[in-house]
């Protein structure tokens, strides 16, 4: 009886919880002619036809990509008002990804078109296309209003001279009672603060997706009364403003009943609506700023906390009768720090800090909770979802497809007794009385499920398993001594310690300014090295070439005051040193010379080892250098070095210029110190970045600069890894190794542990020498290295 229960709650769920579906198109047209009629292809692209797959019908869209220049293309069109959609979702699959590019999804709304990406992936999938992620086709034709979209268009791009195939079997747009706000309208920030905005935004949305409760993701300058129509939460993941048109439609949201949810900041009118008063900010540490403890039965389902490791927070106060304060700073320790975090009320829930939280089952109870608060048929939505998910195991499909897969491993008896302790746990999760216990037990179910895979990977003898760490502190609270524990735990060989930039040094530097932190947290370079020897690591010291964020502001003063920063094709000053100067090349060389000199360090690693882009730089010192080259003046300048007769001159004289800091450092630091390795950050494309930012790394490898290249190989699609890494093996040709580089960090919804041990597992099937993944922070420490002690990187048996 009790197991029919819950199933028979989460039925009645779809009636009050759910987002509201506008069909597009149900690709079930009964004949061919019946789809050509509806979708035409310009001349020289095939027609699409139909076909049956199962129970359901399918558009068959023909790609001969070996006759075809650059794209296939398909319209249908009519009259669609997308008001209220908050995303666009693609229900498809493509015969040969490899051969495929990207999928470009138009929406026209004269006199423009609204344009995004669709990433293309094995096997069938169903995309999810934000509607902040749709930008002009063309800026010059800037498109109308989504509730006048005229035409919808399908165009999948070249990846690879081979034919294809694109199947679509569904077209939704989805207006979704949750909605997540990008701070599109923002005033002029730092680009650290502007990408942390961007950053916060497009995480929360994840965030919601993998607790069950999917959100479109908006831009703030689109909240009007018809995208607010259907939701019932607005969220804010970091908002410090909002744009004048948006206020009114928000503030009567809230008058019929919808909530808010605000992360660190509140604006006017959120303030009001929450029931708070924001009344400062505090700057803190990790230490004191942990995590938020929650006060127990605040709200149902939630966790007993959140943990945090922020760095400040915003200090706020309840200023209406019925706001509470439902959380609390806590301190690693488990003390209580006396700042309060959370507000609860009835306009909705302010948090003190933008959320951080990187443990998935304290994130999902927390967001699922607080939709919840909200949201009738939260829980069961949340709920059927998860349960949905727990049976789902990558590659091997459900438990009895993970049987089949360790047995055909030989993997050992205890991956089949977590099997056992998977099915238990979903047997529970499905009898539940209350649809807020559910989540837990089912992501526990599947939690075991993973751990049971994972003895079915194999660790590999003689590979670098590297890990790159951003913060030249170590891991934020704990410094390097616990990491360097737990990465010997899962036999890591490497770590890539990032410890200079362009300006800024995290040791005793005599070369570049030393950051203040140094005098109080020591020289990091020396604490890296002590730490990782008991455990036989390696450490290769990590420097960002030629970009100056973290520079003290007078050096960087000066720097700008003596001409020395790269400047673009409109002649603003950028903060980068340009490398035509040449104190900005000794600078670059002896800065890495010296810790190749000072420390015994096994490597070093190039990153930014780049211009930032095809306009940078352009400055008097870079037009010097060039025209002195080619032995004559240059008569428009920039434009005919931008785009002009001199493009593929100047190009060279751009690659030649980083390639020579390349060489210098590789043969100074191998004759000062025999033995050490010289490796680098690089672009996939080993072809695009040569021309695009000057990265020539195919040239570096042939040459003999470098031992090891990594590839930032950061995608969640392994056909995409696949098609990448072969191409990467090609390139080097045996002449240096190439250590594909996997970010679990940059996508953790979409790359999950699990996922990540495949990925593991390809790049050794292809042939790489190892992986670097980034990055070392606390959701690697908990989430995948025990993951991959288990097998891919236990001891070898």
């Amino acid at each position: 009886m009790m197991r029919r229960l819950l199933p028979a709650m989460l039925c009645c769920a779809a009636a009050v919880r759910g987002d509201t579906r506008i069909p597009l198109d149900a690709f079930a047209y009964a004949t061919t002619p019946d789809i050509r009629a509806a979708w035409k292809a310009p001349k020289g692209v095939p027609a699409p036809s139909m076909e049956r797959r199962g129970d359901r019908t399918a558009a068959v869209f023909p790609l001969p990509f070996s006759r075809l220049a650059t794209r296939g293309c398909w319209d249908r069109r009519g009259a669609f008002d997308l008001a209220r959609a908050g995303w666009i979702e693609l229900d498809f699959e493509v015969e040969n990804p490899a051969a495929v590019a990207s999928i470009t999804l138009y929406l026209q709304s004269p006199p423009g078109w609204h344009a995004a990406q669709v990433p293309v992936r094995k096997g069938r999938s169903t995309a999810r296309i934000p509607r902040l992620h749709f930008k002009p086709d063309d800026p010059a034709h800037a498109p109308g209003p989504w509730s006048r979209v005229t035409a919808i268009r399908i165009a999948p791009w070249k990846g690879a001279a081979s034919d294809a195939v694109l199947r679509v079997f569904r077209l939704d747009a989805v207006a979704p009672d949750i909605l997540v706000v990008s701070p599109a309208s923002r005033a002029a920030a730092p680009p650290a603060e502007t990408s942390l905005m961007d950053r916060a935004a497009r995480d929360t949305c994840r965030a919601f997706d993998g607790a069950g409760l999917p959100a479109g993701l908006v831009a703030d300058t689109q909240l009007d009364d018809a995208l607010l129509a259907a939701a019932r939460l607005v969220v804010f993941p970091y908002n410090p403003g909002l744009p004048p048109a948006a206020v009114e439609p928000l503030a009567r949201f809230a008058a019929r009943g919808g909530a808010c949810m605000a992360f660190y900041q509140a604006p006017a009118p959120l303030a009001d609506i929450l029931g708070i008063r924001v009344t400062g900010w505090r700057k803190e540490n990790a230490e004191t700023l942990h995590a938020i403890a929650f006060a127990p039965g605040a709200l149902e389902g939630l966790p007993a906390r959140l943990t945090q490791n922020s760095g400040s927070c915003a200090l706020f106060a309840a200023a209406a009768p019925r706001t509470r304060i439902v959380g609390s700073w806590q301190t690693r320790g488990a003390a209580a720090a006396g700042i309060d975090a959370v507000a609860h009320g009835p306009g909705g829930i302010f948090v003190g800090h933008i959320l951080n939280c990187r443990n998935p089952d304290e994130r999902n109870g927390f967001l699922r909770a607080s939709a919840a608060a909200f949201i009738p048929g939260a829980w069961e939505a949340a709920a059927r979802a998860a349960l949905e998910h727990a049976g789902r195991i990558e590659q091997a499909g459900d438990p009895p497809g993970l049987e089949r897969f360790l047995a055909a491993r030989k993997a050992p008896a205890a991956a089949f007794d977590k099997i056992e302790e998977g099915r238990k746990l979903l047997a529970q999760a499905r009898a539940v009385r209350r649809a807020s216990e559910a989540p837990a037990l089912a992501a526990r179910a599947h939690a075991a499920f993973v751990q049971a895979m994972a003895h079915g990977f194999a660790p590999r003898k003689s590979e670098l398993r590297a890990v790159w760490c951003h913060n030249a502190y170590g891991v934020e609270g704990l410094g390097w001594e616990e990491p360097m524990r737990a990465l010997a735990g899962a036999r890591f060989t490497a770590v890539f310690a990032n410890m200079l930039w362009a300006g800024i040094a995290d040791y005793k530097s005599a070369v570049l300014p030393v950051r203040e932190r140094v005098a109080r947290d020591g020289d990091q370079i020396a604490r890296c090295l002590a730490a990782a020897a008991p455990h036989g690591i390696q450490v290769h010291v990590w420097k960002v070439c030629w970009n100056l964020a973290g520079a003290p502001p007078t050096f960087l003063a000066a720097l700008k005051s003596a001409g020395r920063c790269q400047v673009d094709r409109s002649g603003a000053t950028r903060e980068w040193l340009c490398p035509s100067r040449e104190e900005n090349f000794a600078l670059e060389r002896d800065a890495l010379l010296e810790v190749v000199r000072n420390y015994a360090v096994a490597g070093i690693h190039l990153d930014y080892i780049r211009y930032p882009d095809q306009s940078s730089c352009v400055c008097a010192a870079c037009r010097a250098g060039f025209e002195k080259r080619i032995g004559a003046k240059v008569a428009a300048w920039p434009a005919d070095v931008l785009g002009g007769a001199h493009r593929a001159s100047f190009r060279q004289y751009r690659r030649d210029t980083i390639t020579r800091l390349v060489r210098s450092v590789a043969m100074q630091a191998r004759a000062l110190r025999p033995g050490i390795k010289v490796s680098a950050a690089v672009f996939p494309d080993g072809s695009e970045s040569r021309d695009g930012i000057a990265q020539d790394w195919r040239y570096w490898v042939s040459e003999g600069l470098l031992d090891f290249v990594c590839p930032m190989d950061y995608t969640p699609d392994r056909a995409r890894l696949e098609l990448d890494v072969r191409r990467q093996l090609a390139w080097a040709g045996g002449k240096a190794q190439v250590v594909p580089g996997l970010a679990p960090s940059v996508h953790p919804e979409d790359l999950a542990p699990e996922h990540l041990l495949w990925m593991i597992d390809d790049v050794r099937r292809l042939g790489a020498a190892g992986f670097a993944l980034f990055e070392l922070d606390h959701a690697l420490l908990e989430q995948h290295l025990p993951l991959l002690a288990i097998g891919a990187a236990a001891p070898e048996r």
